[in-house]
């Protein structure tokens, strides 16, 4: 799994990195930098993550099953109880995963803000250095960091 998850992550970046050089300036101009580069990495990642969670797909019923059958010989009726009571956190589980699901869009949105400012300082250093702007553009940086981090800090 570790090396087909390498491969594909390998194909995945080389993929978005060949597609933005060939595609037409006026194309791009719907991205922003930092959103380039998530799709690079952040994007690249889920997809690969989605290797092992296939595998999970059909194996995890099958799991379910055999710890249900191994429960029920140890402890006879009594795992009736542990069953119901993870139905009904069920719910629970969904809107904690909805809850880090929209903070983690407001993450990303946070992410491709900060890396599209580093791009834009990074591009320009000779001259941010030579009329003495860095700590403005530091000071910028440092606010769309915390931004960021207070996102993450409510997904966590």
């Amino acid at each position: 799994m570790a090396e087909l998850g390498l491969k594909v992550r390998a194909a995945m970046t080389t993929s978005v990195y060949r597609k933005t050089v060939a595609v037409a300036r006026s194309s791009l101009t719907k991205f922003t930098t930092g959103e380039v580069i998530n799709f690079m990495s952040v994007d690249t990642d889920r997809i690969v993550n989605f290797c092992p969670s296939l595998h999970a797909a059909w194996s995890l019923p099958f799991q379910f099953a055999i710890t249900l059958v191994l429960l029920y010989q140890q402890v006879g009726l009594a795992f009736l109880t542990g069953l119901v009571f993870t139905i009904l956190v069920i719910p629970v589980n969904k809107c904690i995963a909805n809850k880090i699901g929209s903070l983690s869009k407001k993450m990303m949105s946070s992410k491709d803000k900060r890396v599209n400012t580093m791009s834009e300082l990074l591009a320009g250093i000779r001259v941010i250095k030579y009329f003495n702007w860095q700590q403005f553009f530091c000071d910028r940086v440092e606010d769309v960091r915390k931004e960021e981090l207070k996102q993450l800090a409510g997904r966590k």
